[in-house]
């Protein structure tokens, strides 16, 4: 498996990897999705969603971000946030998923998700938000362009902010992004860590 152009977006590292250039460092090598089984100090167990059982060491340098569920009502005027949104025939675009930063300026600007030309992905701030029933609508502002985004009530919505080795526990779900030494051993260099049974993007 191997990492997924959505999620670059989502983190800020959109131009190297919408390019088509190596991803950056953190989120190269083999994706694991699964459950911690244990943890000693920087070693994981992890059993794999997909059933292989590994044994993967987090480095000092290596990027930990918790993710937590969200609701609507996180989402304030002020807030920084990343939203993919698909665009209809008449221009609209409704979020498929919104993600709030803790860090404003992650990834700033808008651009195409893939080779869909409807699907957009957005990352600025939150500058208003508008009653649109059943949902609202959000208006995001990076540069001197502004772009609203309508948010069906059922929108996932999460957050990231920075997280640690503490934070990790048996029965943990974790996406790792892990490369191999030349003994074979597997290093983490980024790992998203499930909080209060979000579910990870």
């Amino acid at each position: 498996m191997r990492i997924s152009g959505w999620l670059g977006l989502v983190l800020g590292f959109i131009p190297a990897i919408a390019a088509g250039q190596a991803p950056p460092p953190g989120m190269a090598g083999t994706q694991i999705r699964g459950t911690v089984v244990a943890r000693s100090g920087d070693h994981l167990t992890v059993a794999s969603d997909t059933g292989p059982v590994y044994t993967i060491t987090i480095p000092t340098n290596a990027r930990l971000q918790e993710v937590e569920s969200r609701s609507l009502a996180d989402i304030k005027v002020g807030s920084f946030v990343g939203s993919g949104a698909m665009r209809d025939a008449t221009g609209r675009l409704t979020a498929q998923e919104v993600h709030i930063f803790s860090v404003a300026g992650t990834g700033e600007g808008q651009r195409q998700m893939g080779n869909n030309a409807a699907h957009i992905m957005t990352n600025a701030a939150v500058t208003a938000i508008t009653p649109t029933p059943p949902g609202e609508t959000m208006t995001l502002s990076f540069g001197t362009r502004s772009q609203p985004i309508y948010l069906p009530p059922d929108v996932p919505v999460v957050s990231f902010a920075s997280g640690t080795l503490a934070a990790i526990k048996p029965g943990t779900k974790v996406r790792l992004f892990a490369t191999t030494n030349p003994q074979g051993d597997f290093q983490a260099g980024m790992v998203m860590i499930a909080s209060k049974g979000a579910t990870l993007p």
